[in-house]
C-alpha cells in the first residue's frame, strides 16, 4: 500500500503502514547476515498491531490541590448555597440537670419551678406556674395540669433551657384555650421556632400553632392533636396572640394547616 492510499484509509491504517525507506537498510543487513527469515523477523517487529492502536492513553492523576484535581473532586454532601437546612429538634436536645424543673422568663423576671414530681404535676408547681402565666392586669386562672406536663416535656427535651413565656392566661371575652388556662405562647432560648414546633408536634393531645413571623409557638392541651401555621406579619393581632379557641385560623389569608401528628409517649391522654 502506498503512503497516499494509507492516508486516505484513515489515521489507524496510516500508522500500520511500514516505513520501507527506513527498514530497507535494516532488512538488507539482515538478509546478508542471517538470510530471509531474519529479514522477515525484522519486518514483523516493526508492524503495529490493532490491539496496540486501540489501547487508551494512560491518564496521569493530578496531585491534590491542583486546579484540575479541585474541579474533579466529589461534590459536597451538604445543603446547596442559598438553601439552609431545616432545623432538627434533636440537634438541640440535651439531658436536663433537673428533669421536671422549668426555668421560666417573663416580663424581666426569671422563675424556676419544680413542676413534676413522680410523673405528676405537683400542686406547688402548678400554683407557681399559674402565677407566671397570669395576665398583665393581674387576672389569673389555674393552669391545666396536662398543659403543665406538656410544657415540662418540652423543657426536658431541650435540656432545661429557659422558656420565654409570651402569653399565658388571657381573660375573656373570647373562646380561647388561653381563657381557661390551657394554652401558652412561648419560645425556648437558643432553639429555632421551627425546631420547637417540630418537637411539639410529637406530643400527644396537643394543639400546636407555628407563627414564623412572630417566631414563637402556641401550645395547648386538648383531646386530639391539631396543628396549624399562621404567617401573619409581626404587627398583626394574630402574630401576638393565638387564634380564639386555640385552633387554626380560617382558610386563606396566608395560613396553612398540617395533619395531626403521631402521639408522643412522654405525655399520656387523660
Amino acid at each position: 500500500m502506498s503512503r497516499r492510499r494509507a492516508r486516505a484509509a484513515g489515521p489507524i491504517a496510516h500508522r500500520r503502514v511500514l516505513d520501507w525507506t527506513r527498514l530497507s537498510g535494516r532488512v538488507g543487513v539482515r538478509v546478508l547476515r542471517g538470510g530471509l527469515w531474519a529479514a522477515l523477523a525484522t519486518i514483523a517487529s516493526a508492524w503495529v498491531p490493532d490491539s496496540a492502536l486501540a489501547q487508551p492513553r494512560p491518564v496521569v492523576p493530578h496531585s491534590a490541590g491542583t486546579p484540575a484535581a479541585a474541579s474533579k473532586a466529589s461534590p459536597s454532601q451538604g445543603p446547596k448555597v442559598g438553601q439552609p437546612s431545616k432545623p432538627n429538634p434533636d440537634k438541640y436536645a440535651a439531658t436536663p440537670k433537673q428533669p421536671g424543673t422549668l426555668k421560666l422568663l417573663r416580663a424581666g423576671r426569671t422563675v424556676t419551678v419544680a413542676l413534676v414530681k413522680a410523673g405528676k404535676a405537683s400542686p406547688d408547681g402548678l400554683e407557681a406556674l399559674t402565677e407566671v402565666f397570669k395576665h398583665k392586669s393581674g387576672a389569673k386562672h389555674a393552669v391545666d395540669e396536662k398543659l403543665a406536663l406538656l410544657l415540662a416535656s418540652v423543657s426536658d427535651h431541650f435540656g432545661g433551657r429557659a422558656i420565654h413565656v409570651l402569653e399565658g392566661f388571657r381573660p375573656p371575652p373570647g373562646h380561647s384555650n388561653h381563657n381557661v388556662g390551657k394554652a401558652v405562647d412561648f419560645r425556648v432560648e437558643g432553639v429555632p421556632a421551627e425546631a420547637l414546633r417540630d418537637f411539639c408536634l410529637t406530643l400527644d393531645g396537643a394543639g400546636v400553632g407555628y407563627y414564623p413571623n412572630g417566631k414563637f409557638v402556641h401550645l395547648d392541651a386538648r383531646r386530639t392533636n391539631r396543628s396549624w401555621t399562621d404567617d401573619a406579619p409581626p404587627n398583626h393581632p394574630r402574630a401576638s396572640a393565638s387564634r380564639p379557641g386555640g385552633g387554626p385560623p380560617p382558610t386563606g389569608g396566608g395560613s396553612s394547616r398540617t395533619p395531626p401528628q403521631p402521639p408522643h409517649p412522654s405525655v399520656k391522654k387523660k
